[in-house]
């Protein structure tokens, strides 16, 4: 077998992996799961949180969690605290 059809036979099994994949990910998966995963939404650091939480797993992937408070104008109406501080001028 020559280079070529070495990388052929790659390049096929590749595929059929790929395509093995991607079936059983959509037997296993919801359409919506499957779009937030390929295209993640909240993919970035918030640059004034209130809160920010680190989880570190086990596999060594790294979870960010950022927070901004409510606060409490009236029982109808909450703002946050980023909002608060535009409106004081303070930001």
């Amino acid at each position: 077998m020559n280079q070529a059809s070495r990388e052929s036979a790659f390049d096929r099994m590749v595929e059929e992996i790929q395509r093995r994949i991607i079936e059983d990910e959509r037997a296993t998966y919801s359409q919506k799961i499957l779009e937030e995963t390929y295209n993640p939404k909240n993919l970035s650091r918030m640059s004034a949180p209130d809160a920010v939480g680190i989880v570190y797993g086990g596999c060594g992937d790294t979870m960010e969690i950022y927070h901004i408070a409510p606060i409490c104008i009236s029982p109808y109406n909450t703002i946050s605290m980023k909002e608060r501080n535009i409106n004081n001028g303070t930001s």
